[in-house]
């Protein structure tokens, strides 16, 4: 296998990997934590759960409400990235290199969604807690790793951009 392919299905590996986690970041409600006399509170980009029970956020801070929005953009647009790389990956399968520009549009769109996801965390993190010392939660956690992957995705299309 030719050092392109390699590095393009390592580029698409990281893309799911990000993608995957930003998903699971965003679809659970645990982005801060914090143990109160009522029970175990636990509050995403959507809702807030104390305890077991579970409802929507409806009174929430602009600064949470962006952040939401950042990291909804941040998922498309990572998904169009992710795309685009896998139609890269079927026509490098078939034996053809994909056009530079298409390339470069994939290393844009790439930026632009770890941009987006790194506002979407900077965001929820510099929010008013209303004086509570909030932990971080597992969600947070899935948002900022998966930025890393998106990260060592953007980094190998540079490479690929410039070297393949």
């Amino acid at each position: 296998m030719a050092l392109r392919s390699i590095i393009l299905v390592l580029i698409f590996a990281f893309l799911v990997a990000s993608f995957v986690l930003h998903i699971i970041a965003l679809a659970t409600p645990e982005w801060s934590t914090l143990g109160a006399l009522g029970g175990f509170v636990r509050q995403g980009l959507f809702q807030r759960c104390i305890g077991d029970n579970c409802e929507r956020i409806e009174n929430v801070s602009n600064h949470i409400r962006a952040s939401g929005a950042f990291g909804m953009m941040g998922a498309l647009t990572l998904l169009a990235t992710g795309v685009t790389c896998f139609l890269c990956l079927v026509k490098e399968v078939d034996g053809h290199t994909s056009a530079k520009i298409v390339r470069l549009v994939s290393l844009i769109m790439s930026c632009a969604a770890e941009t987006l996801i790194i506002i979407c965390i900077t965001m929820y993190v510099t929010s008013d807690t209303q004086g509570l010392t909030l932990e971080i939660g597992f969600s947070m956690k899935s948002a900022i790793t998966g930025a890393v992957c998106l990260g060592i995705s953007t980094v190998l299309q540079a490479i690929w951009l410039l070297r393949c």
